[in-house]
């Protein structure tokens, strides 16, 4: 004997509902954007872990799809004159390896966490290893973001905040 149809129309509609909740099962409600840092961008040493009278500094920052270009600049204070250094990363590639003119070695790799952007490198220096983790997360309003940056060496463990305000 067939069950009457109502009772059918229910179990058909249980199973559908609970294929759709294993399938989508470990997937956010809404896709996760990625934020777009290129812009010009001061540091507020106000708002970040730096020493009373540390330099400006600023990052110009250029993203596209899997790649991303730093220009860092520290202003120029009392007898030093400005610095500027220029990097370029892929995103989600695999890990990349540079040589600084001390001969330190490093790894990095650049990944996205959700709306995280994720550095990790690995300093192979002669006295040691130094491990950084940095994050990069944008505010909402997208007018500043804030660089966390975990430091790990034979010397201990540091950790460091820095706002980077939208000019």
């Amino acid at each position: 004997m067939n069950p009457p149809i109502i009772e059918r129309f229910t179990m058909r509609t249980s199973f559908v509902i609970a294929a759709i909740a294993f399938c989508t099962a470990g997937v956010p409600a809404f896709a996760a954007t990625t934020p777009d840092f290129t812009g010009t961008w001061l540091q507020n040493n106000a708002h970040s872990s730096v020493a009373a009278g540390a330099p400006a500094y600023s990052n110009k920052i250029a993203q596209h799809e899997g790649t991303l270009e730093v220009t860092t600049i520290i202003a120029a204070s009392g007898d030093r004159k400005e610095t500027m250094r220029v990097r370029s990363y892929a995103i989600g590639g695999k890990p990349e390896t540079s040589t600084d003119k001390d001969g330190d070695e490093f790894t990095s790799s650049v990944k996205w966490q959700e709306a995280v952007l994720v550095f990790e490198t690995v300093e192979a220096e002669k006295a040691g290893t130094i491990t950084t983790r940095e994050t990069w997360t944008m505010a909402a309003d997208g007018k500043s973001f804030t660089k966390n940056r975990h430091s790990s060496s034979l010397r201990g463990e540091s950790d460091r905040a820095y706002v980077l305000e939208k000019q």
